[in-house]
């Protein structure tokens, strides 16, 4: 039977493969309930049994970053190893160095000593394995899915990254960190497990010369009863139009302008991406809310940000579509910056509160304190601004900044410059995520995090500017569409145009 084939077995196998995305969301959140305990710890905050480790700050923000260093690494490594083993078996063996990675992290002896770099390892793993995951997930499921579904179960690999955020802040509030961890590990064994089960990509599998296993697995994958003749057909005829229009050298695609356009966009997208500040404020989500001092329980605050996180790209699936990439971008990046500057402005209030005359007990005076400062009593009435200000912020990064640049990063190339071009993108991408998330402590100890949070405004001010004049709109564009855009193809140049009008 022609026509689209069976929906289930199409979910099950993106959900499966997903459980992967849902481990590096994990990944991503681990330190914000954790460092907090073992990290400058703040007794007057954590009065439990974990708060009796006290790394410095360095070490913990060595610890952040490291997982982005993994992730860097293995954005190369996963594509090899998909040309040659496959995806889902790629899938299946990245699980490894993760479940070590967070069985390396629990365990706290190290710690009473004061070493470190077990942690420092286990960041590594567990980055190693997450990076693989949010590379190969989505190439599997764009392999298996229908055009029909595509769209949505490829969203599927954002949402579980945001649960994972959710899940770790959420019962980081309840449970002990080290027990948290240990519960980490689960996740990558059930994806593991699950993918054991799941078929190979067809795409794949074609593309080995494997037929009679291609065809074995789509039709588990379309159903019984649907006629899977026609569709290994056209994936056949991609792969020879594939093959037939090649690929071009890394040289020429950063020397020739057709080429080199687009990859500069695709650098801009991911350095505002992470420059707008996301990683120093989700791995440090608990922190910040420590740090505030605003009335607000941390760990109470940390989870409502998640969970707004969560929700909201949900709905980015939703009106990404309606409303356009470029369009998005804009309002993304506009109230990141409104958001992260009002943040700023509490903690510098915060940071210049005057003194507290009115107290007999100096000893509880900062020794910092300005006579002249802000009052007290103002910057305690703003207690409710850095909530706020986050959840607007989170918000606003997940129904643009979040998302679309890697939508984008599978849009914006010609077919031949693809492979390279996001490749290069996905890597440049880490390597933004680890100068912010290593570099915010040395930042704040500098220019203080009120400076921190101003700086963050005004590169995300930047990016809106960048967006505006520079980066295209890529809805229902082709490959090739694309590629005549940046040779200066007036009638696409005015394809597009119309587009990003038709989404204002």
């Amino acid at each position: 039977m022609q026509g689209e084939g069976k929906k289930l077995t199409q979910i099950v196998a993106a959900l499966s493969a997903t459980f992967g995305a849902l481990s590096l969301g994990l990944a991503l959140s681990w330190s914000s309930p954790a460092l907090p305990h073992i990290v400058d710890c703040f007794p007057e905050a954590h009065e439990d049994a974990y708060c009796d480790f006290n790394l410095s700050t360095q070490a913990g923000s060595w610890i952040g970053a490291l997982l982005t260093i993994g992730a860097l690494v293995s954005s190369f490594v996963t594509g090899f190893l998909m040309s040659k083993i496959g995806r889902k078996w790629t899938m299946i063996g990245m699980a490894i160095p993760s479940v070590i990675g967070w069985a390396l992290l629990t365990m706290t002896q190290p710690l009473e000593w004061g070493y470190a770099w077990i942690f420092y390892v286990g960041r590594i793993l567990t980055g190693f394995g997450g990076g693989a995951f949010s590379l190969a997930s989505p190439i599997y499921i764009s392999e298996i899915a229908e055009p029909s579904i595509r769209g949505a179960l490829g969203s599927l690999m954002q949402l579980q990254v945001t649960f994972g955020v959710f899940w770790n802040n959420g019962l980081g509030a309840l449970i002990a960190w080290p027990i948290l961890t240990g519960v980490c590990i689960i996740f990558p064994i059930i994806m593991a497990v699950l993918m054991f089960f799941m078929p190979e990509s067809p795409y794949f599998l074609l593309l080995k010369g494997k037929n009679t296993q291609a065809a074995k697995a789509l039709q588990w994958l379309r159903g019984k009863d649907y006629d899977i003749d026609t569709e290994l057909e056209e994936i056949k005829q991609s792969q020879r139009e594939q093959e037939n229009i090649g690929s071009v050298s890394p040289w020429e695609i950063l020397t020739t302008g057709v080429y080199l356009k687009p990859t500069m966009i695709m650098l801009g997208l991911m350095f505002f991406q992470q420059f707008s500040g996301i990683n120093g404020v989700l791995f440090n989500l608990t922190d910040i809310f420590i740090k505030a001092n605003s009335g607000i329980e941390a760990e109470l605050g940390a989870t409502i940000v998640a969970l707004v996180q969560f929700l909201a790209t949900g709905i980015a699936v939703l009106i990404v579509e309606r409303f356009g990439r470029k369009t998005l971008l804009i309002v993304s990046d506009a109230l990141m910056c409104i958001s992260i500057i009002a943040l700023g402005i509490f903690f510098y209030f915060d940071e210049n509160k005057s003194c507290d005359i009115s107290s007999e007990d100096v000893t509880s005076q900062p020794i910092d304190c300005d006579p002249n400062g802000f009052d007290p009593d103002m910057v305690t009435s703003l207690g409710w601004l850095p909530l706020v200000s986050l959840i607007v912020y989170v918000f606003a990064f997940s129904i643009g900044y979040g998302p679309i640049p890697w939508m984008m990063n599978g849009e914006i190339f010609s077919l031949e410059a693809k492979g390279f071009g996001s490749s290069l993108a996905t890597a440049f991408n880490w390597l933004c995520a680890f100068l912010v998330s290593k570099f915010t402590v040395d930042i704040q100890a500098g220019i203080q995090p009120s400076g921190s949070y101003f700086m963050y405004g005004a590169i995300c001010a930047i990016g809106t500017v960048f967006v505006i004049f520079l980066v295209p709109e890529t809805k229902g564009k082709s490959a090739d569409e694309m590629k005549e855009y940046y040779m200066g193809n007036k009638k696409a140049r005015k394809s597009i145009d119309s587009k990003i009008n038709d989404s204002l």
